[in-house]
């Protein structure tokens, strides 16, 4: 699925001189994003804390847990840097280590039924599995 948000830049991780995750302040909130590789090596545009930017890229839901994963493929700059930035939104609260981003709505999961598995053999039969089975 793709996406399409225009934001602030919060805050920029690099790892080994390239930008790796960006911290995006949009009007869905704080959302941590991922830059792809072909964004790196194509060259981005200054990301500095406090600029304004458009990001499209693709999101992806895992089906267990309920959360979205964001991957920039393209950002662009569409303003100057605003120079008093004040975060509204602690950092530690909104982002997970592992570059999850929480949902607001969670999914409603339904717990599957208990299985306890039970040999079959004949000798375990025997031995009085065949009363639990019954």
């Amino acid at each position: 699925m793709e996406f399409n948000l225009t934001g602030t830049i919060q805050n920029v991780w690099v790892d080994d001189g390239k930008p790796k995750l960006i911290t995006l302040l949009t009007s869905l909130g704080l959302l941590l994003i991922k830059i792809s590789k072909q964004a790196r090596i194509i060259g981005i545009c200054d990301l500095s804390p406090g600029n304004q930017v458009q990001v499209t890229g693709r999101k992806k839901q895992d089906v267990k847990t309920g959360k979205i994963k964001l991957k920039a493929t393209r950002v662009v700059s569409t303003s100057q840097p605003i120079s008093t930035l004040t975060p509204s939104v602690s950092f530690n609260d909104q982002i997970h280590q592992d570059g999850e981003i929480p949902l607001t709505h969670p999914s409603v999961i339904t717990a599957k039924p208990a299985k306890i598995l039970i040999c079959q053999k004949s000798d375990c039969r025997k031995r009085g599995s065949d009363k639990v089975c019954a």
